[in-house]
């Protein structure tokens, strides 16, 4: 037959093409597999999770990481996977928490009080938190397992929470503070025609101020600096009996650079990586330098004062003075030093950079809320005994008890959600809605987000309906304070389930010293100015997600 020779002879030529090509996907389809078996560990039995992330190279890292590019948003993701799946617990596949076990999404608050309060020797603060905040703070008790030295720490500190601290120190400060931000609202208004002004950056300067203040009895400055920006020929702000600090602007700078290198870390694909590169960045060692100096120098400065015969009463009180005398430590070693330095600077940390968030999603549903705003407005001139604009004292603000304020607050943390996610690592090998769970698998509790504003049921939990939100009045996802209150007019802060702050051992330290904040926030601004509402482009809900949930716009027109 003409041309069955050359036929013949590319058969030879055709089967090593074939055999090299099946070897070829053999060996990927392998290497895929190792890199599976790798980056994606077995699913346990029980939870519901999507499973064509199963059989993802790193699992569900690339959905997260695209919703994040693509929204800013983190925190809200994990919410979604509930959702989703229409579950209140469910599985998702992350390397970067864990490459031996999935991590557990918990978004069940019934189940989650019952874990914070009652599960602690079950379940533990998750390692990858020391790993997260551990290099620029590691003697601080945010990262710490639950032990004794958490325990000893937190007694130490337990003062700057005591109902004495709060009325006679950070209250008079709060008022301060905000007294400069009204101030400055009044001037920026005017050199901006009335016209609406960006407020995040104002927010943590009174923030900051406050904490400063409050912890370590020093003006910091940063409202008279956003005054000298708005009219370099302004007056100086009123500061009280507060000194200014010599170093504040260098310790505010630096604590900048490390919060944002917290974020960089937090939101890494590699916690370690990218921590190990970040130590290598010399103004990374520079700010951190000069965070510890300025915080030893404080301290030692609060010793030689508590040493002094009587005290020193030009000193105003201040929470790292009161931690000190409480205890009676006239030395401490550099050990002890570490710690109270550390748990200082998470004060500062914290203490300015979640009530500023959550101050700012207040503002937004004030002005987004105009029948809320009028209520309370009316609340706190009854409360307060105002006929006229004016401001009532600290004392009166501490001490006065207003229940739509105290609902309005509650409501604004339960849509807004600045801190919704816990981390928890399981100890033992133990039960969560009847699912076992192994040890050393890590958990998210999901204390806020859309899973949260809607009503959904599955097996898991139906018993629970009773412990759930009465949604006659409305829908979960709507803005309304009223939930929060009686018929009698009383505040009922168990009306439903929420839980801004956790509860338990490990909820927040600084809960009590964060809503007086907002209390006196809200209050003043709101005996000040009228907020109206905003057109709908510089009014949106978007965040932008590190530590915390902080509203990607936050704008006033405070009138």
């Amino acid at each position: 037959m003409p041309g069955s020779g050359a036929f013949w002879g590319l058969t030879p030529i055709i089967d090593i093409q074939k055999t090299t090509l099946a070897l070829v996907v053999g060996v990927s389809l392998s290497f895929y597999l190792l890199i599976i078996h790798l980056t994606v560990p077995p699913p346990i039995p029980g939870i519901p999770y999507k499973r064509r992330w199963r059989w993802m190279p790193a699992g569900h890292l690339a959905p997260l990481g695209t919703y994040w590019l693509l929204s800013g948003e983190a925190f809200s993701w994990f919410s979604r996977e509930s959702l989703d799946l229409k579950s209140p617990i469910v599985q998702i596949f992350l390397p970067t928490f864990s490459l031996r076990r999935p991590t557990v999404i918990l978004a069940d608050l019934p189940e989650i009080e019952e874990i914070a309060m009652r599960k602690l020797g079950e379940m533990d603060r998750a390692s990858l938190i020391h790993d997260m905040f551990g290099f620029i703070m590691p003697n601080a008790t945010f990262s710490m397992k639950t032990n004794d030295k958490l325990k000893s720490q937190r007694r130490l500190w337990g003062v700057v929470s005591s109902s004495q601290f709060l009325h006679e120190v950070a209250a008079p400060r709060f008022h301060e503070s905000i007294s400069r931000l009204i101030d400055l609202w009044k001037l920026r208004s005017k050199a901006n025609n009335q016209q609406p002004f960006r407020a995040t950056d104002d927010l943590k300067s009174t923030a900051l101020d406050a904490i400063g203040a409050i912890s370590l009895g020093l003006d910091l400055g940063m409202l008279q600096q956003e005054m000298q920006k708005v009219s370099p020929k302004a007056q100086s702000l009123n500061k009280g009996d507060l000194e200014s600090c010599r170093d504040g602007p260098l310790l505010v700078h630096s604590m900048e650079i490390l919060v944002q290198c917290l974020n960089w870390v937090t939101t890494s694909i590699s916690v370690r990586l990218s921590k190990w590169v970040i130590c290598q960045l010399s103004y990374f060692r520079r700010a951190q330098a000069a965070v510890t100096n300025i915080l030893n120098s404080e301290i030692n400065a609060a010793l030689v004062r508590i040493q002094s015969q009587n005290g020193d009463q030009r000193h105003p009180r201040c929470g790292l003075q009161e931690v000190l005398k409480r205890n009676s430590m006239f030395y401490i070693d550099p050990s002890t030093q570490g710690q109270i330095r550390d748990e200082l600077f998470q004060f500062l940390i914290f203490g300015h950079e979640t009530t500023s968030a959550g101050l700012g999603w207040a503002l937004k549903h004030l002005a987004d809320n105009q029948a809320v705003q009028a209520r309370l407005r009316s609340a706190l001139f009854d409360a307060f005994g105002l006929d006229k604009p004016g401001l009532p004292t600290a004392s009166d603000i501490a001490s006065t008890d207003v229940p739509y304020l105290d609902a309005f607050i509650a409501e604004v943390l339960r849509v807004s959600y600045p801190g919704p996610v816990a981390f928890r690592e399981t100890i033992t090998g133990c039960q969560i809605l009847g699912v076992n769970i192994p040890a050393g698998t890590p958990v998210l509790l999901v204390t806020g987000g859309p899973s949260h504003l809607q009503e959904y049921y599955t097996e898991y939990g139906s018993e629970r309906k009773s412990k759930r939100w009465d949604t006659n009045l409305a829908p979960l996802d709507q803005f309304v304070p009223e939930r929060w209150m009686r018929s009698d007019g009383t505040f009922n802060a168990i009306a439903g389930p929420s839980l801004p702050f956790s509860t338990g051992a490990r909820g927040c330290f600084g809960r009590k010293i964060a809503l007086l904040e907002m209390k006196f926030m809200i209050s003043m601004l709101l005996l000040s100015f009228e907020f109206p509402e905003l057109e709908s482009r510089l009014s949106t809900y978007g965040s932008t997600d590190a530590q915390i949930r902080r509203p990607t716009q936050c704008y006033v027109q405070p009138m």
